[in-house]
């Protein structure tokens, strides 16, 4: 929801695997049917660390059960900007 979240241009999920090896930095997991990736990218990188937080409350308020990680990822020398 653009109102909701305005910081995110966009969000890729994978679902049973880890998603292409898009970056060198990383690598993706094994294909397991309980595994889940999903990229948010956003606007800068300031917006990064808001969504990043905001995950991080979602996760801990209503996915308590499941096993949420957040990783700041980046291009070459260009500051993080997805999470």
């Amino acid at each position: 929801d653009k109102q909701i979240n305005p910081h995110v241009e966009y969000i890729s999920s994978y679902i049973g695997n880890g998603g292409p090896r898009f970056f060198l930095s990383i690598i993706p997991n094994e294909p397991a049917p309980n595994n889940a990736f999903m990229i948010v990218k956003t606007k800068s990188a300031a917006d990064a660390l808001i969504m990043q937080k905001r995950i991080r409350e979602f996760a801990a308020s209503e996915l308590a059960h499941i096993n949420v990680r957040t990783e700041l990822i980046s291009r070459g020398t260009v500051p993080p900007g997805v999470v």
